[in-house]
């Protein structure tokens, strides 16, 4: 199963090796994200956060934020069977899901502690 985590903070990307695995990829940027999306033609599942950088309620057109990949996404339109997006930043987590959702993902939100 392919599975791409990203987050900044060390104790949810834990979390996530203990939840999917050693198996699963995870990464702490946007840029890092990006790449394994470009390298790997399927995803089983990718789980998003939006802010980065040890930072809280980051713009959106920042090209270090989650939306970074949600827009790569909508232009490549990567293989994905499911999307998480899992953030503290309420508003940036419903213009990810629309975007993503108009691009035609199947895709989740899950409130993240800040």
């Amino acid at each position: 199963m392919n599975i791409l985590f990203l987050d900044d903070r060390p104790q949810r990307l834990e979390w996530a090796r203990k939840e999917y695995g050693a198996s699963a990829r995870l990464v702490s940027t946007a840029w890092d994200t990006i790449t394994a999306l470009s390298l790997i033609p399927h995803w089983d599942l990718v789980s998003l956060d939006h802010d980065l950088n040890l930072e809280v309620l980051m713009d959106s057109n920042r090209k270090d934020s989650g939306m970074e990949v949600v827009r790569y996404l909508c232009e490549y339109h990567i293989d994905i069977k499911r999307i998480i997006v899992h953030s503290a930043n309420d508003v940036a987590v419903a213009l990810m899901v629309k975007s993503l959702r108009d691009a035609g993902y199947e895709v989740e939100a899950k409130q993240a502690s800040a």
